[in-house]
């Protein structure tokens, strides 16, 4: 089933939720790789992955348009994200590349953890 942008939004907000609840010293390591989580879904390559995915099914998959909607469409998209790359400093593109990269392998270790412990928990279903 594909993701939707309002599906992360109640994801985040379930999340942070979830997080206010976590106060005990052994549920810590749990609250912090949780906001890993929260953070993935909140960055700029997330929100781009989904609007690819967005684009994907409600643009180029529709049979109904044209071949010249869909170019419109997607140009539309194009300077959309040309503009969002435009408006961010360089600097803290740099710097959450880095943040990424010194992050990224604990991140995707601590991911299906946190994310398998938190839908069981806040009855996120799939």
């Amino acid at each position: 089933m594909p993701v939707k942008r309002k599906d992360t939004d109640r994801a985040l907000s379930l999340l942070e939720e979830y997080c206010k609840k976590l106060r005990k010293p052994e549920e810590q390591q749990l609250k912090s790789a949780v906001k890993k989580v929260m953070s993935i879904f909140r960055s700029s390559l997330f929100q781009a992955l989904l609007d690819i995915q967005e684009f994907y099914e409600v643009t180029l998959l529709n049979s109904q348009k044209s071949c010249e909607q869909k170019i419109e469409e997607a140009n539309q998209v194009a300077q959309k994200w040309e503009k969002t790359s435009l408006l961010a400093p360089c600097h803290d593109n740099l710097q959450q590349s880095a943040e990424m990269n010194t992050e990224g392998e604990e991140i995707l270790n601590d991911l299906p953890k946190a994310t398998q412990l938190v839908s069981g928990r806040a009855g996120i279903q799939s």
